[in-house]
């Protein structure tokens, strides 16, 4: 790595976000951050639409291939979220 990127991974540069939310003007709990090199960010986890399968002769790699689109994150999944809020 250049040595200008190895510079901006040091440990004082997070030392902000968790002294932010340490002290009593966050009201912030149980989040997941991404930090590095200046850049915060918030991830959230999301559970796609998903599939239940019968647990039989019928549950094969191909099953799971023929409803790959419920189970994997889709934007068409993500428009329905926002529009019905499910």
């Amino acid at each position: 790595m250049p040595p200008e990127l190895i510079e901006a991974l040091k440990p004082e540069f997070i030392a902000p976000l968790v002294a932010f939310l340490c002290s009593e003007q966050s009201s912030e709990t149980g989040g997941l951050f991404e930090l590095g090199a200046g850049y915060y960010t918030k991830i959230r986890w999301q559970r796609t639409e998903g599939e239940l399968f019968k647990l039989d002769d019928s549950f094969t790699h191909r099953a799971v291939a023929a409803k790959w689109d419920k189970v994997r994150f889709s934007f068409s999944f993500f428009f329905l979220y926002l529009k019905y809020k499910i």
